[in-house]
C-alpha cells in the first residue's frame, strides 16, 4: 500500500513539474519573440528632430527596397542621399553614374510627419567627357540651375533597428545608413557644392 501511494504522489509531482516547465518555456518563447526586429519596429511611435539630425539616409523608390530594410539598386541613376543638418536644413545628393546633383532645403516635424521643402536652386557636378580626348580639359565642371520647389511629407518608423522614412504619395523611401555625416558634408564642401549654394543664396 505504501509503495502504491508513493507511486501516485510521484506521478502527481512529475505532472506538476512538467506543467511548470511548460509554462516557463512558453514565457521564454514569448520574451524571445518580443525581441524580434519586426516587433521592435512597432515600439517607437513618437519621433523628433533629434532622431534625424546629423544622420545620412539612402533614398530610392520602394520597388528597390528589400525585406532586409535596405536598397538593392539595379540601375545607375536610382539612388541618392539625404543629409540632415542641425539648423533645420538638409542636402539631397542624387547620383547618376559619374554625375552628382545636389539640392538644399528645409525640414520640420509636424503632426508626427517629417516635412521636407526642397529649394529651387540645384547644383550639378558633371563629368567632362572631353577630357578623354583632350588631356588638358577638366575632369568635372559645375553648373547651376533653377527647378520648381517641391514639398514631401514622410511618415517615420523603425525597420530592423534603422529609422525608415516613407512617402506613400510618391512611393519613395529613405533608410538610415551608417555613412558618416561629417564625411559627406566635407565632400560637399570640398567639391564646391556648399560654396555655390551660398553664392546662389546671396544672389537672391
Amino acid at each position: 500500500m505504501k509503495s502504491y501511494l508513493i507511486i501516485i504522489f510521484g506521478l502527481i509531482f512529475c505532472s506538476c513539474v512538467q506543467t511548470t516547465k511548460s509554462e516557463s518555456t512558453e514565457k521564454v518563447e514569448e520574451l524571445v519573440s518580443s525581441l524580434q526586429p519586426e516587433n521592435i519596429s512597432n515600439r517607437k511611435t513618437a519621433f523628433g528632430i533629434a532622431d534625424i539630425e546629423h544622420k545620412v539616409f539612402e533614398i530610392g523608390n520602394k520597388t528597390h527596397f528589400t525585406d532586409t530594410c535596405s536598397f538593392y539598386f539595379e540601375c545607375d541613376c536610382c539612388s541618392g542621399e539625404l543629409l540632415f543638418n542641425s539648423d533645420s536644413t538638409f542636402f539631397y545628393l542624387d547620383y547618376c553614374m559619374s554625375d552628382q546633383t545636389a539640392r538644399k532645403g528645409t525640414y520640420e516635424m509636424e503632426n508626427g510627419q517629417l516635412k521636407l521643402k526642397y529649394g529651387a536652386e540645384c547644383v550639378s557636378r558633371k563629368y567632362n567627357y572631353e577630357n578623354e580626348i583632350d588631356s588638358s580639359a577638366v575632369d568635372f565642371f559645375m553648373t547651376d540651375s533653377v527647378l520648381n520647389e517641391i514639398s514631401i511629407a514622410y511618415s517615420l518608423s523603425i525597420c530592423n533597428y534603422k529609422l525608415l522614412l516613407s512617402d506613400q504619395e510618391n512611393d519613395d523611401m529613405a533608410i538610415e545608413v551608417k555613412s558618416s555625416y561629417t564625411d559627406n558634408i566635407e565632400y560637399l564642401r570640398k567639391e564646391g557644392f556648399i560654396e555655390r549654394f551660398e553664392k546662389l543664396k546671396n544672389k537672391n
